[in-house]
């Protein structure tokens, strides 16, 4: 099974960077497995990436903003880690993604990390539910760039996932490095949404005979009939959901207004 580690958040935050730390730490210290693949969106320029993932696979392909498939992936592959378009839409890229995740069987989603710039979105409140939508499908949130940042507004921050119970986990970014690059790496889901939470097979088991137990002294319309109780559907992604006219019922601005 092939580990997917997805890495969102706008550009110009430092993704490239965090993800590069990641890879080389991941592997020297056994965090992932390799052989270890790359898969950068279109807008992403390819310069550096041979020496920023020494050794990795870097393959060409058409992002998800269009729902793009998986390229061909090479044999042996181990870990996969895949980078988002900064200048797109986030979920209309959570949303492909579900889907992509979903008709493979050889590729799990290990970990959907943002890494978010904390000056880019102090300077820019308006981007505010922006960020708070990367931060619901994210099982890890590495704030970046605090330079020149109120001490109080990332605090602020982070206080208020806390206090809606958010699972995801909290840590910075300095100079492109993580303090702790294996916590980032574990595979355990800590995400709020349950969009990918996949149904696994169940093995049919062998079927015991069932009972009917009927009160005899109710009536016919009320005799007690032990039925097995109906599994709720896991409730739908909000962020998923579309009006009648196929347009999100949660839009978010548009980040390329933002984007110097």
């Amino acid at each position: 099974m092939i580990q997917a580690y997805v890495f969102a958040g706008a550009s110009g935050s430092g993704r490239r960077a965090v993800m590069a730390d990641l890879a080389a730490s991941g592997l020297a210290t056994g965090a992932i497995e390799g052989p270890l693949g790359i898969l950068l969106p279109p807008s992403e320029a390819a310069g550096g990436v041979a020496q920023d993932f020494a050794g990795a696979a870097v393959l060409a392909w058409g992002g998800l903003v269009e729902g793009a498939a998986l390229p061909e992936l090479p044999e042996g592959l181990k870990t996969l880690f895949i980078l988002l378009d900064g200048r797109a839409d986030p979920v209309d890229q959570f949303e492909s993604l579900a889907r992509l995740l979903a008709a493979r069987t050889d590729v799990q989603l290990a970990r959907l990390v943002t890494v978010a710039s904390c000056r880019f979105f102090w300077e820019n409140p308006a981007l505010g539910p922006w960020l708070d939508a990367c931060v619901r499908f994210s099982d890890v949130v590495l704030l970046a760039q605090r330079e020149g940042v109120p001490n109080k507004w990332v605090s602020d921050l982070t206080g208020r996932f806390h206090k809606e119970c958010y699972p995801c986990l909290f840590a910075f970014v300095k100079d492109g490095r993580t303090a702790n690059p294996a916590e980032v790496l574990y595979p355990e889901p800590r995400r709020m949404s349950l969009a990918y939470d996949f149904e696994e097979e169940v093995p049919a088991a062998v079927e015991e005979t069932e009972y009917e137990i009927v009160d005899e002294t109710e009536d016919e319309e009320e005799g007690a009939v032990l039925d097995e109780d109906e599994e709720e559907a896991p409730p739908a992604e909000p962020y998923f959901e579309r009006d009648a006219a196929g347009r999100r019922k949660i839009r978010l601005p548009d980040v390329r207004d933002f984007l110097k």
